[in-house]
């Protein structure tokens, strides 16, 4: 009887360890004053891709958003450069005095049928200093 009690008490705790307990670690911050970012790209019907943004603070910032957007077109082998969006031409891929921001922008790719994807640079910056990330979307074939 003794014996049959270990081995159901082993069988117990084999099994127990073989489905494992899923644990909840704590998602450490993007940085000290960026919690989260994202950036993702889609196609609409006119054959135009949209680079969507948005940046989460620890705080409000005097300066948040995106300083520059760079839109890629995969040639078979690399991802090369086709068009890079920047702040002075483009203002509105920042804010200020802000904690979080989210923005769009619109690009016409010059190959239409290729693949595409954009690598969007986070920035944030206030008193206490200044925080960058940096996020490639996913790929889509416009």
């Amino acid at each position: 009887m003794k014996k049959r009690c270990v081995v159901l008490l082993l069988m117990v705790l084999c099994l127990v360890s073989a489905v494992g307990v899923q644990g909840y670690a704590v998602q450490p911050r993007a940085s000290e004053q960026i919690i989260s970012y994202d950036a993702t790209l889609s196609r609409n019907g006119s054959g135009r891709v949209h680079v969507g943004f948005m940046i989460q603070c620890t705080a409000k910032m005097d300066v948040l958003g995106t300083t520059s957007i760079v839109v890629q077109r995969f040639n078979g082998t690399d991802w090369v450069s086709e068009y890079t969006f920047n702040i002075r031409e483009y203002p509105g891929m920042q804010t200020q005095h802000q904690d979080h921001y989210s923005g769009i922008v619109a690009y016409s790719p010059s190959n239409p049928g290729s693949k595409y994807r954009a690598m969007v640079f986070f920035y944030a910056r206030n008193s206490a200093g200044s925080d960058t990330a940096v996020k490639t979307t996913n790929s889509v074939i416009v």
